[in-house]
């Protein structure tokens, strides 16, 4: 019963530390000429459907 606890405790651990260190903030802004400081550069998409 102990080794399932200090199993779980370990799992919750290696996850959560691998969570936390791929989250972070994305740029400031997109860079464009107009509007500089519009958007959020952080997010990579893939697709979309309006």
């Amino acid at each position: 019963m102990i080794r399932k606890i200090i199993l779980g405790a370990l799992l919750l651990l290696v996850v959560g530390g691998a969570v936390f260190a791929q989250m972070g903030p994305g740029a400031m802004g997109l860079g464009d000429d107009y509007f500089p400081n519009l958007g959020n550069g952080g997010y990579d998409v893939q697709h979309y459907t309006l």
